[in-house]
Parts: structure tokens; C-alpha cells; sequence
């Protein structure tokens, strides 16, 4: 799950709140073995909170409202920072430096006094009852209004709509005032006001959700007086009036952008995201620029609920290369494009049309172009700000447009300061911001205490040396790959071999696009379900046209013209599910199956160390591959070639003295419910000497597969080796491999032995330390009786904690059963192991030298 801290309980108040996607989260996860969390700010600063997510991710080494330690961490969490990353090799750093700066806005009066006129209404409604409700409307009202004339005109019609309606039934109403506004009304006001949120980027769901929002507000509160009606309609008649012109926010737009992608009125290269919150807004602002002037082709529009292929083509298009055919210079965003999209390939400017009062929010977008891929030395962050705020005397402008705006813009660069550590800060900066537009005094200095303690206790990087560690997982990714023979050459062999074997094609060699040295390929037409995978991102998003596929993942790095072909593509997977069933349907007869019978003896395949998979030599209606370090043969599919288990190689330079076999097995071992606990190939063999076989270590059959070419064996050769096949080699080499394959289940029976022990122990050890954490937490009274949370407004919060009090409780009491539970289930995973061994493969070696006399004629 990507960006897991929408998950997490909600910390708004004193004490965090479980969400409907806390409740789904908790739902699904006992039914996922593996679970994988993401998040570039998984703590909001309370404990609760993100002892939850811990506890959503591993309820046996963790549980809500106990703090972990810096070890359970360690074994569960991994935070990179971009700071802590080191340099590239010549000392340049990974990441563009950030810049942020503002775009100043001169407000006519006619905006100000809108602003006035709304402030005067919000101090109204603050007295009497319905506190809760009348926050929420002013809070909503601000945001508008901050953001365009349209979006304020929409809000304050609907507002002004429902506070009005049915006015000759208050007085019923107000009977039942009094309930409604307590717990039971905020209760039912909050989920809608959540609905609001999620649907802030399309029109028609935006307006419903405002609709019942609304509503539901007004019965939380008193009836409109005379004065707070007739400021609601001189709000309105300005929003309205103002809707149908630009602003003043969008003069100081054109002026910032003007000179960068038009200069002189020539269009460049040069691109910029402009990020809003509203959907009416974004649209707003799309009609302001066409009536201004600018081309429609030079303008996309991004947001929720847009049709997949018309938001997928947009994507395409900004993240391809600006050019005559492709004319985008400007993206309008909404938040849609904030979480989980690369945008920075071809753009570095970001401006916010208005600053979120979420600081996540706001670092998502900007997350967007400032990131891993960016191009460009500096990421360039706008936001507007006032004329002349810099200049005011302190209090000179308190409450004022150019107060209210000049936080936002103070708030909006702490984010950038504290962004590494912004999970803890950003619901402190998000209530301050809040305070502030509800008319409440906000000492930016008490706020900066508060942050620097909730980051403090919050900070959960786990001591270590990051660059060891990389460098050490790089090594063994490295070895892996050496290893597994995971090289480009060998998965084109897969798809090269199974392409012949299923349809008697092949790759089609291409020329590759300038500034590529790696092979590319063009791709046969293929029928069925393989057409499906070959199809899969084959055309160019923005062309359509077919692109080449190249195997070599460097190859790909900053270009859109070729398709990597990995170990995940759809028609990479077909061709290796193809292989496994051809590798292994004549081993079916398990142990008892005999070493492959060299009846004949096809051309070469490359095999480069232990594991590799060729691509096939046809031969006499055969087709050779090695995968894992094996051959294999197995019946024609479609009529086409098949898989053969034996091939013979020319071993150049000195490296043998005299022909040489090999022979590949496959140990398997399984647990007592069917569960496979190891795999391997194994291999043995020796050197054809004398008539006879002289059996080799392993270290020097590594070295003779290594050097083998794939330079074919003369008939004649193939034949006398064949010869010599049934009378001298096939018992013995049968014998060592046989005895090899022994020698491994031995040792893993060892091993499988051991580590059950360990699992067993380490479970033990997890849940103990489990019980002891959470008696301590269970004996922190105090925690479980905050005064502060019997308030009316906060039953919630005090009906979470009852609820948490109670699962710590409950979890307590059922570890010994689960300590048995788990730790039987264990020993049962490892119970009456049961061990295979298929012979696999045969591949005989010649040196160079015999096999140019053999060609010679000689004997």
C-alpha cells in the first residue's frame, strides 16, 4: 500500500481517531500473508497513530500505544532520506536543489473588502452555539475564497441556499437544536466534511457532497440574523460579478509566466505545473488563459475523474519530449497528480494557485518534479504572497487579506524546511493554519517549540551506516545476478527459445535508435493470448506506433522510443512459464528418472557459469537451451522444435586437456503440508580420460562451463561420444550425481533443522517482548484517563481510547495461546521433509584443439 499514512488513525484532536480507511486496512490485512507499507511520512507525531500502522503491518511484533523499540524498528522499517544518499561518483548529488520563492499578488479593493466582509461574518457566527459547524462553514468559505471567485461563488451560494431554506421552520428546528449540536450532529457532520475533501476535484460530486455538508451544518446551528443574510449577499454578488474576469492573482500569473515559456512571445521548451485544490478553479483558470490569449494546444488539463485514456495520454504528453508535435508547455493539476505520478522529466517548475492548508498536501505536489530523475540542478517551488507584507509593522495587518495570506505563505516555507520530518510537524503546522483563519492569535514561536518536540520524539531513523549497508546489499544483488546469470543475454535466450519452441519465430534484430549501443529487437506477430503479452506497453503512448524491445535496462533510462523487456513483462513471464513446463515435463517420474540419453547430440546453446538459458540451435528438428545450468528436452509444442537435455561444447584456449561431462540435477524439499522449503541444481562430472571417467571438483567444472563457446562439435566427434555414452559414462556420471544430490539433503536437512529452531526462538522472543511492552503501557494509568477528553465535542476521541484500552487488554491475554499457536504451526511447516532429485541435463566439453582435428579428419 503506497502512501500509507492516509490510513493511519486521523490526529486532529487530542488523541487520534481510526478512519473508515483505517477500519479497511484492518479489514483486508489478515488476508494478505506479505504486506508492504509506503509512505514518505508515516508519523503524524502521536504514538497512537503510528503504533497503529506497526500494528496493521505486524500485530506480533507490534501493538497500538506501545512504543516500539529502536530494534523492533529496525527489523520492520527502512527510512531513506535524501540527505543521508551518498554523492555520485564525481561528488555531484542525486537530488536538484529546491528553491522556493513567491509571486507578489496586488490586491484591488474590492478583494479586500471581500475579505473584510467575510472575516466580520465569521466573527459572527463564532458566538452561539454549533461551534464545531460554524468553524467548518468559515474554514470551507476561506479556502474558496483564497483560491478564485468562481470556486468563493459556488460555496457561498450554496451556504447562503441552505441557511435560508425553510427559514419559517427554525423555530421547530431550534427545539432540536440543542441535540443536534452535541455529539450525535458533529458525529454525523464529520464524514460528510471528509466527503468533501475526497471530492474537491469533480464538479458535480463537489457540489452535492458541499450541498449536504452544508445542510448538515446549518441544523448545528443558529438561524442567519438580518446582518450576517446581508453580508452573505454582498459576498455573493462580488463572487459572482468577479468570476466572470481575472484577478488580480492571475495579472501576477501571466507576468511570472510569460517570460518563461514565451519570451518575446516566441514559445520555448520550457514547461510548468500549475497545482490547484478545486476542480472549478482548475477550469476557472483554464477559461482566464484561453480568453487571454493563450493556445489551447498549449495547455492540459489534469484532475480526478477524468477518463483513464484522456488522463494517460495527457501524462504521456508531458513527460515526453517538448517539441513542433507536441506543443504542451502548461499542466493545470489538481491534487490528482500529486500522489503516485513522475512529472519531472521535462519540467522544474512548480506554482501552487493556492497554498493547502495540509502541509502533506503541499509536499506531495511539489513531490511531483522534485524528485529521483530530475534533470534540471534547482526545482523551482512558487507560491503568491501579498504586495508589501514584508514591509508591514508587527499587528499593522492582523486579520487583514495580507495577514491571513502572508501565514500561509510563512507556513508553506517551514514545510519546506522541516519536509524530512514533515509526518511529525505537518498536523501541528495544519492546526496553526486552521487557528489562524478562524480569527485566533498564532505565535509562530510557541508553534516552533511544538514541532521541535513532536520531531524529536517522532524521529525514528535508525542509527546505522546507510552507504555500508548499500554497498553491502549492492554486493549481494551483484553475486545474485552472477550467480543466476541474470544477464540481458540470457532473458533474450528465454524469449528467443520459447518464441521458436511455441511458434517457430523469433526475435527480429533491429537497428538501434541513435545513442543506444544495446541490441534491440523488433517483435514477430504472435497469435492468442501471446499476442495479448506482446502487445503489453509495445505502442508508443503518444504515436501509437510499435516500439523496439531491448533487454538491456540502461538502455531505457530517460527514453520512451524502446521497451525494456525484464523479468516481470507480461511476455517475459509467458516465455519462462513455457520453459518451466518444458524443462521439467520428462523429470515427472521424480528420483527414479534417469540421466538424459544422448541419442543424439544438438549444437551448442551458451552457457556462461551455472545458470544460463540459450537460445536454440535447430539440429536435425531439435532445439538446445540451458536455464539454471541445465538442458532439458521435452515434446514439440505447436508442431515446433523441442527442448533438448543434451548438448556438446568447444571449450577454447587451454582450459582442458581432453573431452569432459556434465551432468545438472534439481533437488527439491518439501514440508509435510506440500510447502517447498529449499530448491537447487546440483552437478557433478569429470574428464573422459582413458576410455573412462575421472571424476572433477566442482571448482574446476565451474571453470570449463565458463569458458565453453558456442562453437558446434564435429559430427564425427558428437558421435564417438555418443558412443562411448552407455558402456563408459552413463553409470558412473549417473553415480556422482546422484551422490552430490545426497550430499546436499544432508547438509539442508542440517539446515532446515536449524533454522525451524530459529524461527520457533525468534517468534518466542517477539511475543514475549510483546507482553512485557504492553504491561508497561497498561500500567501508565494516567494514559487511560485524560480529563482533557471528556469534553462534549471529543467522545469520540475518548470512545477511541476506551476502545484502544480495551484491544491492549484483550491482546494481552491472548499471547500464550498464540505463542503455542504460532510456534506448532512451525514445527509442523518443517515436519517429515520429503527429498527429490531429478537429473536434469548432460553437456559434454571438448577442447578446441580435438575438436579442430576431428574437423581436420583426424582421429
Amino acid at each position: 500500500m503506497d502512501e500509507v499514512h492516509t490510513c493511519a488513525p486521523a490526529g486532529r484532536g487530542a488523541y487520534p481517531v481510526d478512519s473508515l480507511r483505517t477500519a479497511s486496512v484492518r479489514e483486508l490485512a489478515p488476508h494478505c500473508e506479505h504486506r508492504l507499507f509506503l509512505s514518505a511520512t508515516p508519523h503524524n507525531g502521536y504514538l497512537e497513530s503510528f503504533t497503529a500502522l506497526l500494528e496493521l503491518l505486524d500485530d506480533q511484533r507490534f501493538a497500538r500505544g506501545v512504543k516500539p523499540t529502536q530494534d523492533q524498528l529496525a527489523r520492520a522499517m527502512v527510512r531513506r532520506l535524501k540527505s543521508e544518499l551518498p554523492p555520485r561518483w564525481d561528488g555531484s548529488i542525486l537530488f536538484p536543489k529546491r528553491c522556493l520563492d513567491y509571486l507578489e499578488v496586488d490586491h484591488t479593493g474590492a478583494e479586500r473588502t471581500a475579505h473584510e466582509q467575510l472575516t466580520r461574518y465569521a466573527r459572527s457566527r463564532s458566538a452561539g452555539p454549533g461551534r464545531v459547524a460554524a468553524d467548518f462553514v468559515v474554514s470551507l468559505l476561506k479556502k474558496r475564497l483564497f483560491s478564485s471567485p468562481k470556486a468563493f461563488a459556488e460555496t457561498v451560494e450554496t451556504h447562503l441556499a441552505t441557511m435560508t431554506a425553510r427559514e419559517d421552520a427554525f423555530a421547530k428546528e431550534a427545539e432540536l437544536a440543542a441535540g443536534r449540536a452535541g455529539d450525535a450532529g458533529v458525529k454525523l457532520l464529520r464524514p460528510l466534511i471528509d466527503d468533501l475533501d475526497e471530492t474537491a476535484e469533480d464538479d458535480e460530486a463537489y457540489a452535492t457532497a458541499a450541498q449536504a455538508a452544508l445542510t448538515a451544518a446549518r441544523q448545528l446551528m443558529r438561524p442567519l440574523t438580518a446582518e450576517e443574510r446581508d453580508l452573505l449577499g454582498d459576498l455573493l454578488r462580488w463572487a459572482r460579478d468577479a468570476q466572470d474576469r481575472p484577478d488580480a492573482k492571475f495579472a501576477a500569473f501571466r507576468a511570472w509566466l510569460d517570460p518563461l515559456v514565451r519570451p518575446g512571445g516566441e514559445w520555448n521548451d520550457d514547461r510548468v505545473i500549475v497545482f490547484s485544490e478545486y476542480r472549478d478553479t482548475q477550469r476557472w483558470l483554464h477559461e482566464q488563459m484561453l480568453a487571454a490569449g493563450y493556445p489551447a494546444d498549449r495547455i492540459e488539463l489534469l484532475y480526478g475523474g477524468q477518463d483513464r485514456d484522456e488522463r494517460e495520454r495527457i501524462k504521456t504528453e508531458f513527460t515526453e519530449a517538448p517539441g513542433p508535435d507536441n506543443r504542451v508547455r502548461v499542466l493545470l493539476a489538481t491534487d490528482a497528480a500529486s500522489e503516485g505520478i513522475n512529472l519531472q522529466r521535462y519540467c522544474h517548475r512548480v506554482l501552487h494557485w493556492e497554498i493547502p492548508w495540509n502541509p502533506n498536501r503541499l509536499e506531495q505536489r511539489n513531490g511531483r518534479v522534485d524528485r529521483h530523475g530530475q534533470p534540471a540542478s534547482q526545482v523551482e517551488i512558487r507560491h503568491f504572497v501579498p504586495r508589501g507584507w514584508e514591509n508591514a509593522a508587527p499587528g499593522s495587518l492582523e486579520g487583514s487579506l495580507e495577514d491571513e495570506l502572508a501565514f500561509l505563505w510563512v507556513a508553506a516555507r517551514k514545510v519546506d524546511q522541516i519536509r524530512e520530518d514533515l509526518g511529525s510537524a505537518g498536523d501541528v503546522i495544519a492546526a496553526r493554519v486552521e487557528e489562524k483563519m478562524l480569527g485566533k492569535r498564532v505565535d509562530w514561536r510557541a508553534t516552533d517549540t511544538e514541532i521541535a518536540a513532536k520531531a524529536s520524539r517522532a524521529r525514528l531513523k535508525v542509527e546505522r551506516d546507510l552507504a555500508r549497508d548499500l554497498s553491502r546489499l549492492a554486493d549481494k544483488l551483484s553475486d545474485s545476478r552472477t550467480e543466476l546469470n541474470l544477464t540481458p543475454a540470457t532473458v533474450q535466450r528465454v524469449v528467443s527459445t520459447a518464441l521458436r519452441l511455441a511458434h517457430r519465430k523469433d526475435l527480429i534484430p533491429a537497428e538501434a535508435p541513435e545513442g543506444v549501443s544495446a541490441p534491440c529487437f523488433r517483435l514477430p506477430e504472435l497469435p492468442g493470448a501471446w499476442a495479448q503479452a506482446r502487445n503489453d506497453g509495445l505502442p508508443h503512448p503518444l504515436t501509437g506506433q510499435e516500439r523496439l524491445v531491448t533487454f538491456t535496462s540502461e538502455a531505457v533510462v530517460g527514453r520512451s522510443d524502446i521497451v525494456l523487456l525484464h523479468l516481470g513483462h507480461r511476455l517475459v513471464q509467458m516465455c519462462m512459464r513455457l520453459l518451466r513446463a518444458e524443462l521439467w515435463a520428462n523429470a515427472a517420474d521424480g528420483a527414479q528418472a534417469s540421466v538424459p540419453e544422448p541419442t543424439t547430440v544438438p549444437a551448442p546453446a551458451a552457457m556462461n557459469g551455472r545458470a544460463a538459458v540459450p537460445a536454440p540451435q535447430p539440429m536435425n528438428g531439435h532445439a538446445t537451451a540451458q536455464a539454471n545450468g541445465h538442458t532439458t528436452t521435452s515434446a514439440p509444442v505447436s508442431g515446433g522444435p523441442k527442448l533438448s537435455r543434451v548438448t556438446a561444447r568447444v571449450v577454447p584456449g587451454d582450459v582442458l586437456r581432453v573431452p569432459a561431462v556434465v551432468a545438472h540435477g534439481r533437488v527439491v524439499i518439501t514440508g509435510s503440508a506440500g510447502t517447498r522449503l529449499h530448491e537447487e541444481i546440483v552437478y557433478a562430472g569429470g574428464l573422459i580420460d582413458a576410455g573412462k571417467l575421472v571424476p572433477a571438483r566442482e571448482s574446476e567444472i565451474d571453470e570449463w562451463l565458463a569458458a565453453a563457446s558456442e562453437q558446434p562439435v564435429p559430427p564425427r566427434l558428437r558421435d564417438r561420444l555418443i558412443e562411448l555414452w552407455r558402456p563408459v559414462l552413463a553409470e558412473p556420471l549417473r553415480r556422482r550425481l546422484a551422490n552430490r544430490a545426497e550430499q546436499r539433503k544432508r547438509s539442508i536437512r542440517t539446515l532446515l533443522d536449524k533454522r525451524c529452531e530459529e524461527e520457533v526462538t525468534a517468534i518466542e522472543a517477539v511475543l514475549d517482548e510483546l507482553m512485557r511492552s504492553i504491561e508497561a503501557a497498561l500500567a501508565e494509568t494516567t494514559r487511560w484517563q485524560q480529563p482533557s477528553l471528556f469534553e462534549d465535542e471529543q467522545k469520540e476521541q475518548r470512545e477511541q481510547l476506551r476502545k484502544d484500552h480495551e484491544a491492549l487488554q484483550e491482546r494481552l491475554r491472548a499471547i500464550p495461546a498464540q505463542r503455542v499457536a504460532e510456534t506448532e504451526a512451525l514445527r509442523r511447516r518443517y515436519a517429515e521433509p520429503k527429498e527429490r532429485s531429478f537429473p536434469v541435463s548432460v553437456t559434454f566439453l571438448v577442447p578446441a584443439a580435438l575438436a579442430h582435428a576431428a574437423a581436420r579428419g583426424d582421429r
